[in-house]
């Protein structure tokens, strides 16, 4: 059985709670964590990300050339965003009631395939929200 949790985020204080979503007590931003402790290119690019991040937990306005709504199969409530970088992406959900939730990130190059693992994630997801 698939069990989903959401770990916020002290470190963004905004209007929306940040988190990070947890499946099986597995966190999925753990594999973006490991390459950014080790690639020099990814540790320039995560600030970036992170003040698009803040600027969305904060309820502004983003350029299109820096976020992007996803149109993937998801559950009333859920929108999915692409936040990007020159080389980084980073996708993260928007719910009405639980905030902005971290899901997974990768380069640029693996965006095709991190996309089908996304959109897998997100109907198990759902499939878990609609039986709570």
């Amino acid at each position: 059985m698939i069990i989903f949790e959401i770990q916020y985020l002290d470190e963004f204080e905004g209007v929306l709670p940040v988190g990070k979503l947890l499946r099986n007590k597995k966190c999925l931003m753990q594999r973006m964590e490991r390459a950014l402790e080790r690639d020099s290119l990814i540790q320039r690019e995560w600030p970036v990300l992170m003040a698009l991040l803040h600027d969305m937990a904060n309820r502004r306005s983003l350029p299109e050339s820096r976020c992007r709504k996803l149109r993937l199969r998801s559950c009333p409530g859920l929108s999915v965003f692409e936040l990007k970088s020159k080389h980084l992406r980073l996708y993260v959900l928007r719910e009405d009631f639980t905030g902005i939730v971290l899901v997974m990130g990768g380069r640029k190059t693996e965006q095709m395939e991190d996309l089908k693992s996304l959109q897998h994630l997100i109907v198990e997801y759902c499939q878990y929200r609609m039986k709570r």
